[in-house]
């Protein structure tokens, strides 16, 4: 929820943002237009007051032209001279026309056509219609030099908005003659020539620009609402998907809860299957046993025969860990219960093998070593892919046995090809049996603990007693370690032989 209100902040401010992008480009448009139409219309203006000054310089080398008095044309009563008026053999009469009058007639049409209008002013005019006003003095004595020009947007009486064209007018041979009565000069400044021209109305000369900017505006906020839209719709989605995932994982955590006590309970009962016997009086017996989790995949079971004494330990390790492990080395065990009455150790374990051939996956193998002690000193040892025997001697002599055979599970019972080993253990003699949890324990360099350095630790405690001697080689096993937590499931027998002394007869 939070994440999403995060999302619906910045939809806002992206709107916003948009807008503001929208106006801003809108604006930068908008000035680059008005700039363009001021240039268009003063180069307009500028060919237009070309065109009227050749007209004039025509009218002046010509001497003034004529043209027919009319009834809305009548002699100019500021040209004094006089030809001024004639009358040709028809009976027409004409009258002179100077270039401001030209140029006020042609005005009235352009005005009329294309609501251009243009003049000539002046600042000590003959004819009072060309007095400039306060605005335009102002103007024409902005104007220095010959050639100088002057442009500018106005806004008329009405409140609409005319761009404005000054060219300045300077006093020339002809032009003094005429006006001698007002003073002027060669060369000097007297008026100017001025252009009028209509602006279109500023909404309907932008109104692409306004409408294409709308629509953009329109656009981005459409693709917003769409998108927050469709975001409301994931958020919909979302929800009922963590509704869900709640659910779900409210019902696995019930089932963990249920699996964690049944893992609890299936602990406690493989470790009284696996541990819970007495060891016979000529042994002194010590079991470390410490699964990776709940249940183990290592195998531990100890029986005496009812036959003769002897007493039988075997020791296995299940391929992989967990559940599916504890239920080969738990197979293993009610196997190897149904034939705790056979004497031949190589064939209790092909037995063994038997079943897992039948029974177990193929990725699934067991092994493991086994071990019959009789009270008299006879170790006899069957090796089936385990890691061997040791045996500590009083003397402080360490003696390994074979790594021999081949894991349980894997290959038929005639590839087998299991041997009997056999030890003469006396008074005093320790021996240990153990699965690779320990010698395959690595440290942080990936390097093994190895056998090589158990022998060490078993070796520099042959006269310390067995919680001294399991204590030490746990030390020296988590030194190497470094801290690396474990990988595989540890289990250690270790027993010493203990010669049986006769009872005092009383």
């Amino acid at each position: 929820m939070v994440r999403a209100g995060i999302m619906y902040k910045g939809i806002i401010i992206a709107g916003i943002f948009w807008v503001a992008a929208c106006f801003f480009s809108l604006h930068h448009n908008l000035s680059v237009s008005e700039e363009h139409d001021f240039i268009l219309a003063r180069s307009s203006a500028r060919e237009l007051a070309r065109q009227l000054s050749l007209m004039r310089k025509w009218n002046r080398l010509h001497k003034m032209v004529y043209a027919p008095v009319t009834d809305t044309f009548k002699p100019s009563e500021y040209i004094k001279l006089a030809d001024r008026d004639l009358t040709t053999p028809a009976g027409v009469i004409l009258t002179k026309v100077n270039s401001s009058v030209m140029i006020s007639q042609m005005s009235e049409l352009a005005r009329a056509e294309t609501g251009s209008q243009f003049r000539c002013i002046s600042l000590r005019p003959l004819n009072k219609a060309n007095l400039a006003t306060d605005w335009e003095i102002s103007a024409v004595e902005s104007l220095k030099n010959k050639g100088d020009e002057y442009s500018s947007y106005i806004i008329d009486g009405k409140g609409k908005k005319e761009f404005v064209y000054l060219l300045a007018s300077f006093g020339e041979a002809e032009c003094v003659r005429c006006h001698i009565s007002s003073g002027f000069k060669e060369g000097e400044i007297i008026g100017a020539t001025k252009i009028k021209l209509p602006i279109q109305d500023y909404w309907n000369r932008n109104t692409g620009l306004w409408f294409t900017h709308a629509c953009a505006i329109l656009a981005g906020l459409a693709g917003l609402f769409i998108f927050n839209k469709s975001l409301k719709e994931s958020e919909g989605k979302l929800m009922q998907a963590s509704l869900a995932l709640e659910k779900a994982n409210s019902r696995l955590s019930e089932q963990n809860r249920d699996m964690q006590t049944d893992l609890v309970v299936a602990e406690k009962l493989q470790k009284h299957l696996f541990l819970s016997h007495s060891p016979p009086t000529f042994l002194e017996l010590h079991v470390v046993y410490n699964p990776l989790s709940y249940v183990s995949g290592d195998l531990v079971k100890m029986s005496q025969s009812l036959l003769n004494g002897n007493y039988e330990i075997f020791i296995g390790d299940g391929s992989g860990h967990g559940i599916a492990a504890a239920f080969t080395t738990i197979m293993a065990k009610m196997s190897l219960d149904q034939i705790v009455h056979e004497p031949s150790l190589a064939r209790q374990l092909e037995h063994l093998n038997d079943v897992f051939d039948e029974l177990l996956p193929e990725d699934r193998y067991l092994s493991g070593i086994l071990v019959n002690i009789s009270e008299d000193g006879l170790m006899r040892v069957v090796n089936a892919g385990h890691p061997p025997v040791i045996v500590l001697k009083k003397t402080g002599e360490l003696i390994v046995g074979k790594e021999a055979g081949i894991p349980l599970g894997m290959f038929s019972t005639d590839m087998l090809k299991l041997a009997e080993e056999r030890f003469n253990i006396q008074d005093g003699d320790r021996c240990f049996l153990i699965t690779d949890g320990i010698t395959e324990r690595a440290n942080r360099s990936g390097e093994r603990y190895g056998l090589q350095r158990l022998l060490e630790a078993i070796g520099s405690c042959k006269d310390k007693n067995f919680n001294q001697l399991n204590s030490e080689i746990h030390e020296s096993i988590e030194s190497f370690a470094g801290g690396l937590m474990p990988d595989d499931d540890v289990t250690m027998i270790s027993f010493e032989f203990k010669v049986k002394k006769p009872q005092k007869q009383a």
